[in-house]
C-alpha cells in the first residue's frame, strides 16, 4: 500500500496510541523488507548476467580448444602415416 493508503487505514481501524506504534513499526519493518529485497532481486539479476557473460565466454574458448585439437589430431595423423612403414600402412 501506498503511504496516503497505509494512513487511512490505519485511521479507519480506530487504534490506541500504542496500538498506532506498533503499526507504524511494522509498516516500516515491512518496507524496509521490500527494499531489501528488491536490492538483492538487483543483484542476483546482475551476478546472473556476469555469470552468462563467463559462461558465453568459457563455452567459446571450449569451442576454440576444440577446433584446434581436431587440427592437430588430423596433422598428427599425416605424421603417422608419413613415418609409417609401407607395411603397416592399413589399406582399405
Amino acid at each position: 500500500m501506498r503511504r496516503k493508503a497505509m494512513e487511512e487505514s490505519q485511521q479507519a481501524m480506530e487504534l490506541t496510541t500504542e496500538e498506532k506504534k506498533i503499526h507504524a513499526r511494522l509498516v516500516q519493518e515491512c518496507r524496509e523488507r521490500e527494499r531489501r529485497l528488491a536490492q538483492s532481486q538487483r543483484e542476483s539479476e546482475e551476478g546472473i548476467q556476469v555469470l552468462m557473460a563467463h559462461l558465453n565466454h568459457l563455452a567459446n574458448a571450449i569451442e576454440l580448444i576444440d577446433q584446434h585439437l581436431k587440427e592437430a589430431n588430423e596433422r598428427l595423423a599425416e605424421v603417422i602415416l608419413l613415418y609409417m612403414p609401407d607395411s603397416e600402412i592399413p589399406h582399405a
